[in-house]
């Protein structure tokens, strides 16, 4: 995907610039605007607190990253270009590849590219959307982004305990003890803070 800066366009649709993304294949990254997926933008004059929405979609759950192909212009002369993982409250210099785990799907609202590194961030808050479980093979993978984990619960819909580990002390765990039955399973995370969250898998 690229975006572009210009002074003869503007943030809506700007036919001639802009062109629609490509979304069929198993991985596709684009930016939003106008109402559109766009696999070219094209925006007005840039301005370093310029902000633009993204959306990704990936067909199989998984680690991916994200990385600069090429730039010019004002981006040869020191201007940085920063990702911002609104799922994890990061906010990565793309100098180097961001690597993120994500579910499969087609994933709104996670990621912005901004100019202007924050200050300082609040420290996030660590509820069911900062989890990310999927299945890969016979294994379940747990990740939790910057923070760690304590301890994992597995439990199935009538409550019994299936599975426990401690002492974790890790973002990111694989649970390769279950045999997999088609069930939906509630995965409990424990931070090392003592704080609990948990979300659904299908194993």
């Amino acid at each position: 995907m690229m975006i572009a800066y210009t002074p003869t366009t503007n943030l809506g649709l700007d036919y001639g610039w802009d062109g629609q993304a490509l979304t069929d294949g198993n991985v596709a990254i684009y930016s939003l605007g106008g109402g559109s997926k766009l696999g070219i933008q094209a925006r007005p004059a840039f301005d370093p607190v310029d902000e633009v929405p993204m959306e990704y979609k990936v067909s199989i759950a998984g680690s991916y990253s994200i990385s600069l192909d090429h730039f010019d212009g004002v981006f040869l002369q020191g201007q940085q270009i920063y990702l911002r993982d609104n799922l994890l409250n990061v906010v990565h210099n793309l100098e180097s590849p961001y690597g993120f785990i994500t579910d499969a799907g087609t994933i709104s609202g996670r990621f912005d590219v901004i100019y202007a590194e924050p200050l300082s961030t609040d420290d996030p808050v660590f509820d069911a959307n900062s989890i990310i479980v999927y299945k890969q093979d016979t294994a379940i993978n747990i990740s939790t982004g910057n923070t760690d984990m304590k301890s994992v619960a597995i439990y199935d819909t009538r409550g019994r305990l299936l599975y426990i580990s401690d002492n974790i002390n890790a973002a990111q765990t694989s649970v390769t003890t279950l045999h997999t039955q088609e069930q939906m399973l509630i995965v409990q995370v424990t931070t090392v803070g003592g704080v609990k969250a948990s979300r659904k898998i299908v194993f």
